[in-house]
């Protein structure tokens, strides 16, 4: 999140701070890596500025494993991504019951869910469970790149109300997006190849176009 006023989407932005949710009570350290966020470009210009000298950052991988809390330091280059226009359904369901209460998130494990090589997710928000939504989705196995394959087998699930989540009920439903994964300067190249071919398009165009 950025601090102060909210500005405008043709502004820059510095985000400064982000807002953690947390599962369970821990210690989060500096240059621990707490997420990802997709950063689209959107406009009609040449995307002159958009960040294409960006430098390899040294962060810590932390996940859990039968041993406890385990980091890892790693390398992370920046890159970027082509999304396609398509993507699949993947239904969320509970694999074992748990009681929850409100304000409360809890980690419910679900049926697996194999996230195949070049795919990210998004959910829908158009479905949830009655008693609340998942956040999040969760893996008991090291994290891995978006360009291998990948399984998730638990639910990050913030409760709206108390109540009790079984086995076999629906949390919600993630989108599949397949994405061809490249350099900034590729993505550069594939956004002013774009706005060419748009330009191309409503120069042949009748208007006024509905």
């Amino acid at each position: 999140m950025q601090l102060g006023k909210p500005s405008r989407v043709e502004d820059e932005k510095r985000i400064q701070q982000a807002v953690f949710l947390a599962v369970e009570d821990g210690v989060i350290e500096e240059g621990d890596l707490i997420g990802v966020i997709n950063v689209y470009f959107v406009g009609v210009d040449r995307l002159e500025n958009v960040p294409i000298e960006l430098e390899t950052r040294e962060v810590n991988i932390v996940y859990r494993t039968g041993g406890g809390i385990v980091r890892k330091k790693l390398s992370v280059d920046p890159f970027g991504y082509r999304r396609s226009a398509n993507a699949s359904w993947e239904v969320i369901i509970a694999d074992e019951r748990k009681e929850v209460r409100y304000g409360e998130p809890e980690i419910i494990k679900i049926k697996k869910i194999k996230i195949p090589k070049n795919t990210i997710t998004y959910p829908m928000c158009i479905m949830r469970h009655a008693y609340g939504s998942f956040v999040d989705l969760y893996s008991d196995l090291p994290p891995r790149k978006v360009e291998e394959d990948r399984f998730v087998n638990y639910a990050v699930f913030l409760p709206i109300a108390d109540g009790e989540v079984n086995r076999g009920e629906i949390l919600g439903i993630i989108n599949l997006y397949a994405v061809e994964v490249g350099s900034l300067t590729k993505v550069k190249q594939w956004m002013d190849r774009w706005l060419d071919e748009m330009g191309e398009a409503f120069a042949e165009s009748d208007w006024p176009m509905w």
